[in-house]
């Protein structure tokens, strides 16, 4: 795998993010969910070590600039919210997170439209984009940030290939949503 440097300069100079909350610095949560799915081949440990420190130096952001953050996660069952609460006074900015497996409860807890789930199926841009909406709303954050994905080891229902994933960031006047 790449050096996460490497990576996040590369994907930064791609995305260009703009905004208060949808800065360089509040992204690289994005970009280190990015980083996690193009390397789940990789050795755990050094990975796991490489987010622990690019989710450090993010949260630590979050917190001097007093941005909170709330999660909903589908395909990474609660990894990031894992990360995150793992960082020393997090616990000033992260509000909460939802691991929202099941299409059920990504409508009753997250609030994603039933409509919208059968209509574009679980693993698709407009419910990425209706998660991290939904539950920057829900849990009253600044940013909300959500992934969902196909984790494998076979397609969807809907012939999603195994490895597609979406990462949205929303802020409340912007939402980003990224295809991996």
């Amino acid at each position: 795998p790449r050096a996460p440097g490497r990576f996040i300069r590369r994907w930064y100079r791609r995305v260009r993010p703009c905004g208060r909350c949808l800065s360089a610095v509040n992204l690289v949560l994005c970009i280190g969910i990015s980083y996690l799915a193009r390397c789940r081949r990789a050795n755990w440990s050094d990975l796991n070590m490489n987010l622990t420190d690019l989710t450090t130096e993010v949260c630590t952001a979050l917190i001097r600039r007093g941005i909170t953050l709330a999660t909903a996660e589908s395909c990474t069952g609660g990894l990031i919210a894992a990360h995150v609460t793992d960082v020393p006074g997090v616990s000033a900015v992260f509000r909460g997170g939802i691991v929202c497996y099941t299409n059920a409860v990504k409508h009753s807890a997250v609030g994603v439209p039933e409509e919208l789930l059968e209509r574009c199926g679980a693993v698709s841009d407009e419910v990425c984009r209706a998660l991290c909406e939904g539950v920057r709303l829900r849990l009253s954050a600044d940013l909300g940030l959500s992934v969902t994905g196909v984790a494998g080891p076979d397609p969807d229902d809907r012939g999603n290939p195994v490895g597609l994933i979406y990462v949205g960031l929303s802020d409340g006047t912007r939402t980003e949503v990224r295809t991996l």
